[in-house]
């Protein structure tokens, strides 16, 4: 009953209606909002712990070792480069989803876990492929 409770209460943040077991009503735009701050708070949260830490830059750019201590920095449109040397360097590379490009039709109706989620309207019908924590 505590679940059951839990579940009730929760799933409503979440743009969930539980009205019986067998009619549940669903609002898009309430799940998009709450997905949206989610990863708002957490790139504040990461942001906020290079911070604390004294990571005096934040660079999103092509990079490559020098040596040991120095990094070197390309602009994503290769006009400029830039040597940072540090005792401690932090490379956070993230990751990108793969769409497969070969197959009738794939290309086009392909749409990663991003794009999904920029929908101002929920789909009728959707297919997740993959297993990572966002397909689960």
């Amino acid at each position: 009953a505590s679940i059951a409770e839990t579940l009730h209460e929760e799933a409503a943040q979440y743009g969930f209606k539980l009205n019986s077991k067998k009619d549940v009503e669903f609002d898009w735009p309430t799940l998009k909002k709450k997905r949206d701050d989610y990863i708002k708070r957490l790139n504040t949260i990461y942001a906020s712990g290079l911070d604390k830490s004294g990571c005096d830059t934040f660079l999103v750019e092509d990079s490559s070792f020098v040596d040991e201590h120095t990094i070197s920095l390309k602009s994503s449109d290769e006009s400029a480069t830039k040597t940072i040397t540090s005792s401690k360097i932090l490379i956070a590379v993230g990751g990108r989803p793969w769409t497969p490009t070969s197959g009738e039709g794939i290309a086009e109706h392909a749409i990663n876990s991003d794009g999904f989620f920029e929908l101002e309207e929920r789909p009728s019908v959707a297919v997740v492929v993959g297993g990572g924590y966002i397909a689960v």
